[in-house]
C-alpha cells in the first residue's frame, strides 16, 4: 500500500505504513527539557524487500547534577501499565546516543508505538526514525528527527488542540495520518473533528484511549471517503480521565515525502502559568523578590533600596531650605538648622514616669494654645511612641490647634494634616461643637493619618443637622480629601447618629473615586442611589448581590455553529480571575437545544450543542487575589473600644443586636458587657485605655 525510498520498499501492512511514516516525521521544531517526556511514535520493524526501520534516541542532561531516567515503550493499540523499559543515568552536561533503541535496549524486532521517558530532573530527549536498505551505511539512510514533548503540554478534560495540513484524496495527491497518545494513565474520550479551510466541519468521530495507549488512525477513519485539501483536525477531550497528545503526518503519494505537524500548545505553558511548565522561575540573589512569573512577579526585596518617598520615585533630590543644612556622612544623613533661632524649639531631657507630660503649653484663656504655620513645610508635627502624636481640644470659641476645630491644617501645596503613631492614633480630633479634624490642601492630601490603631479618628458632638458638623473633614482640589492607613485596625472611621458616617465625593468621576478602599466591610447594605424619575420626595436604591466568595463574571450571547461555539474570555477578566473555580451557565434562545460546556479556562470557553442555536451565557469566576477568602473569621469589627462605646451598635439591624447580646458582647439593655470585655482582654487594649483617658481629660 505505502512505499518509501521512491517506491522501492514496501511496508508489510497498512497499519505499519501509517506508523512508520508518522514516526519518520519531524513533529517538533524545538525541544523542551522535562521530567516526563513523550515521543509520539517510535519503532523497529522490517519492511519488504529487505528494508529495515530503526529508531535512534538522544538524551542530554543540561543540569549541574546527575540525573537518572527510565525509558518506557508504549506499544500501539493496547494499554501500557507495565511496559517494557530500561534505566540509565546522565552526568551533568552529558549526552548519550542509543542506536536502534527498540531492538538493542528492549529486544524487540517487530514493534511500533510511542515512548515515555521519566527522569529525576529535567533532561532533553529527541529521536530520529529512518529506513535503511540492506548494505547501506548510515550516511545513505532516509529519516527525520523530532524532539520529545513534555507531558504537561497534553490536553485534558475540556481542553482542545489542533493540527494542520490535512490533505487526503484531493487533487494534490496526498494522504494523511495522525497519532493519539494517552499520557496521564487514564481513559479519556477524545472527539476528533475535521474542518475544511473555511472552517466548516466535514465530520467527527470519538476515540476512547486506554491508559498510556497509542493509536494511529488515518483521516479516512474519521470521515469515510474524505477528499479535501488544506483541512485541519481539532481534538477535544470530552470525557473520562487522563490526558492526550496528538500529532499528524502529511505524505505525498508519488514521492513518499512526508511532513509533520505538531499540535497547538496553550499560551499559559510558555508564560509561567499554573500548568507546571514553561517559565516557572528566574534565578536571582536576595536583592530581588518573586519568581518572575505572572502570579509572582519580580520585585526589589525589602531592605535593598528606597523605592518611593512620599509618592515620589526614580531619581530623587533632597533639597535644603532656608537656614537648613543637609550633610551626608557615610550611611548617615544629617539635617540641621544652620541659621540663628527658629520658629519654636522646646527641648526636654528627663523622664516622664507615671504618664507625665514632657511639656505643656497653655495660654490660660480662650485663644490658641499652639498654632503652627508652615509656608512650605509642616505647621505642627507630633510624634508619640505609644499614645497621641498631637492632641487638640477646644472647650469654647478658641482654638485647640486652630479655628473651632480640634485640629485644623491648611497647606497651599502639601498635606493639610499628617500624623503618625507607632502603636495607637495617628491623628485624633475632638470637638464639642463643629469639626473634630479638618484638613485643607490645594493640591495634595487634606488629612493623612497613619497608626497601628486608628489612622484618623475624629469625633464631634455638634447638633444634628448643624451645617459643617463632621468628625473628620478633608478638602482637596487635586488629590485625596482624607487619607488614612493603619497597620492593625482602622484607617479612617466615621460615625454619625443622624447623617453619613463618612462621605466621599469626587467631581472627576471618570478617573478618580469618591471613596477608595483596599477592602470594604459593612454591617448594613451596599447600594447605588439614583433620583426617582417622577417623584421628587423619593430616590431609588439598588442593593449589591452578596456571596461567600470574591466573585467575578462576564456575560454575553453567542451561537452554536456546526455543533460548537468558542467564547473568548475578555483580557481584563483573565487578569483578575483565578483559573480555578470557573462556572458557566448557558441558555438556548429561539428553540429547544441541549448545551454543554466541554472546556472552560481563562483562554476560552468551548460550548457544544445538539443544535445550531443562539444562546446567552454567564461565566462566573473568583478574584485571583482573594481565591482563598474565608467567610468566617476572627471578630475584629464587633469589639468595643471602651466601656461606653456607642459607635459599636450604631446603625446595626435588630438581628445583629440580638446576636451581640446572645454572645455576651452586649448586655440585655444594649450596654457593653464589661465581664466579657475583661474575660477576653479587650479592656487591656490601648484603644480601651485611650477611650477612658479621653473621657477623663
Amino acid at each position: 500500500m505505502d512505499t518509501t525510498r521512491s517506491g522501492r520498499l514496501l511496508i508489510r501492512s497498512a497499519a505499519l505504513a501509517v506508523a512508520a511514516i508518522l514516526a519518520g516525521v519531524s513533529l517538533a521544531r524545538g525541544g523542551f527539557a522535562s521530567t516526563e517526556t513523550f515521543l509520539p511514535a517510535i519503532g523497529r520493524i522490517p519492511g519488504q524487500n529487505g528494508a529495515q526501520f530503526y529508531t535512534t534516541i538522544w538524551a542530554t542532561n543540561l543540569t549541574s547534577v546527575r540525573q537518572t531516567f527510565t525509558f518506557q515503550f508504549l506499544k500501539v493499540g493496547q494499554a501500557n501499565l507495565s511496559p517494557l523499559s530500561f534505566d540509565d543515568a546522565l552526568d551533568p552536561g552529558q549526552t548519550k546516543v542509543y542506536e536502534n533503541v527498540v531492538e538493542t535496549k528492549l529486544g524487540l524486532t517487530d514493534a511500533l508505538g510511542a515512548a515515555r521517558v521519566l527522569s529525576s530532573g529535567e533532561i532533553f530527549v529527541a529521536e530520529r526514525i529512518y529506513n535503511q536498505e540492506p548494505g547501506d551505511d548510515l550516511g545513505n539512510t532516509e529519516g527525520l528527527f523530532f524532539a520529545g514533548v513534555p507531558k504537561s503540554f497534553s490536553i485534558s478534560l475540556g481542553q482542545s488542540a489542533s493540527i494542520q495540513g490535512i490533505d487526503q484524496g484531493g487533487s494534490d495527491n496526498f494522504r494523511y495520518n495522525f497519532a493519539l497518545v494517552e499520557t496521564g494513565g487514564g481513559s479519556p474520550t477524545v472527539n476528533v473533528q475535521i474542518f475544511d479551510g473555511s472552517g466548516a466541519m466535514l465530520g467527527q468521530r470519538a476515540f476512547i484511549l486506554q491508559p498510556y495507549e497509542q493509536i494511529q488512525p488515518g483521516v479516512g477513519e474519521v470521515v469515510s471517503g474524505i477528499k479535501t485539501i488544506n483541512a485541519r483536525i481539532t481534538a477535544t477531550v470530552t470525557g473520562g480521565t487522563g490526558s492526550v497528545l496528538i500529532a499528524g503526518a502529511q505524505v505525498a503519494n508519488e514521492s513518499q515525502d512526508s511532513s509533520g505537524f505538531e499540535m497547538t500548545f496553550r499560551d499559559s505553558l510558555l508564560g509561567g502559568g499554573g500548568g507546571g511548565s514553561g517559565l516557572t522561575s528566574v534565578t536571582h540573589d536576595a536583592s530581588l523578590s518573586g519568581s518572575g512569573t505572572g502570579s509572582s512577579p519580580l520585585g526589589i526585596a525589602n531592605g535593598q533600596v528606597v523605592r518611593s518617598l512620599n509618592g515620589l520615585h526614580d531619581n530623587l533630590a533632597l533639597a535644603a531650605g532656608p537656614n537648613v543644612t543637609i550633610t551626608p556622612n557615610g550611611s548617615t544623613l544629617t539635617i540641621a538648622s544652620s541659621g540663628g533661632g527658629g520658629g519654636l524649639t522646646l527641648p526636654y531631657s528627663g523622664s516622664t514616669s507615671g504618664g507625665a507630660k514632657a511639656f505643656t503649653v497653655s495660654n490660660g484663656g480662650s485663644e490658641t494654645a499652639i498654632e503652627g504655620d508652615g509656608a512650605g513645610g509642616v505647621g505642627v508635627v507630633g510624634k508619640s511612641a505609644s499614645r497621641i502624636g498631637v492632641f487638640g481640644s477646644s472647650g469654647s470659641s478658641g482654638y485647640g490647634l486652630a479655628l473651632p476645630a480640634g485640629i485644623w491644617g491648611d497647606s497651599g501645596s502639601g498635606v493639610g494634616i499628617a500624623g503618625t503613631s507607632d502603636s495607637q492614633v495617628g491623628i485624633y480630633g475632638h470637638s464639642n461643637g463643629s469639626i473634630g479634624i479638618q484638613g485643607v490642601s490645594a493640591t495634595n492630601v487634606g488629612v493623612y493619618g497613619e497608626g497601628d490603631s486608628f489612622g484618623v479618628q475624629g469625633i464631634t458632638h455638634g447638633q444634628s443637622g448643624q451645617s459643617g458638623v463632621a468628625g473628620v473633614w478633608g478638602d482637596s482640589l487635586d488629590f485625596t480629601g482624607v487619607y488614612g492607613t493603619s497597620a492593625n485596625d482602622v484607617g479612617v472611621r466615621g460615625w454619625s447618629a443622624n447623617e453619613d458616617g463618612v462621605m466621599g465625593i469626587s467631581y472627576n468621576t471618570g478617573s478618580s473615586w469618591g471613596g477608595y478602599f483596599n477592602s470594604l466591610a459593612v454591617t448594613g447594605t451596599k447600594s447605588f442611589v439614583e433620583p426617582h424619575p417622577t417623584d421628587p420626595t423619593k430616590e431609588i436604591r439598588y442593593v449589591c448581590l452578596e456571596g461567600r466568595e470574591s466573585g467575578t463574571y462576564f456575560r454575553g450571547s453567542s451561537k452554536i455553529v456546526n455543533g460548537f461555539a468558542v467564547i473568548a474570555v475578555p483580557k481584563d477578566f483573565r487578569m483578575v480571575s483565578s483559573p480555578n473555580g470557573l462556572t458557566v451557565v448557558t441558555t438556548p434562545q429561539g428553540s429547544l437545544a441541549v448545551l454543554a460546556c466541554v472546556r472552560k479556562g481563562l483562554d476560552e470557553i468551548v460550548v457544544q450543542g445538539s443544535a445550531d442555536v443562539e444562546f446567552d451565557y454567564v461565566v462566573n469566576g473568583v478574584r485571583k487575589a482573594f481565591s482563598d477568602f474565608q467567610p468566617v473569621s476572627e471578630n475584629r469589627d464587633f469589639v468595643p473600644s471602651g466601656p461606653d462605646d456607642k459607635r459599636l451598635t450604631a446603625g446595626l439591624p435588630a438581628e445583629s443586636l440580638r446576636r451581640l447580646k446572645a454572645t455576651g458582647i452586649l448586655n440585655d439593655d444594649g450596654s457593653i458587657n464589661l465581664e466579657t470585655a475583661h474575660r477576653l482582654g479587650w479592656d487591656q487594649r490601648e484603644r480601651w485605655k485611650q477611650a477612658e483617658a479621653v473621657k477623663s481629660h
